[in-house]
């Protein structure tokens, strides 16, 4: 699962890396906007340049990015130019959903199914994650399919995993096609994603 949390946030990071390769000419870092700053962190993150990208996600956050914010939190998670912290990530995804980001959320709740800084509770990776979801964020579509496809907290059931994992799909999250796959290979599901009548 925590390959699963590693590509939610790095999908999540790539979403809007996107608006990065369109960033204005270079000014001084001081005279950037909180977007400018993430963006510019995002190509330090890129170049492999941790310790930049750093310094230019917390300035983001400090003008109230949530984009800098989880990207931020990226960093402690991986342990990239800093030290690996869970506790930080939390304390980061926090103040990114306080700020109205989904996003932060959803990682709260990543944190919680796997125990991450926090104790394991997968019924409040389950609410977090629902929160998420009605904040409109896709990446929880996954994470709630992964909680019913595993049976964490809630009773396995493929059916609704299936139906949590196409929502993503067709929202364009492509690590749920990714999961979908893995059900077929396991002989939950049939190729047409349908329920096998033998489970």
């Amino acid at each position: 699962m925590k390959k699963l949390i590693s590509i939610i946030l790095s999908l999540c990071l790539l979403l809007t890396f996107a608006a990065a390769e369109n960033a204005p000419a270079a000014q001084k870092v001081g005279e950037l906007t909180a977007e400018e700053l993430y963006e510019a962190g995002m190509e330090a993150l890129e170049a492999g340049e941790y310790e930049k990208a750093k310094e230019l996600f917390e300035q983001g956050a400090e003008k109230g990015d949530t984009n800098a914010l989880t990207a931020l939190g990226y960093l402690y998670y991986h342990g990239l130019g800093v030290e690996q912290d869970y506790a930080k990530v939390m304390e980061l995804s926090r103040q990114a959903a306080d700020l109205g980001d989904p996003m932060g959320l959803n990682n709260i709740g990543a944190l919680y199914e796997e125990g991450l800084g926090v104790e394991q509770d997968y019924g409040k990776a389950m609410e977090y994650y629902r929160q998420a979801l009605d904040q409109g964020c896709i990446a929880a579509l996954v994470s709630i399919g992964y909680l019913y496809d595993q049976g964490l907290g809630v009773e396995k059931n493929a059916e609704t995993a299936v139906e949590y994992y196409r929502k993503a799909y067709e929202s364009g999250d492509p690590t749920a096609l990714a999961s979908l796959e893995s059900m077929v290979e396991e002989g939950m599901i049939t190729q047409d994603y349908k329920v096998n009548p033998a489970e």
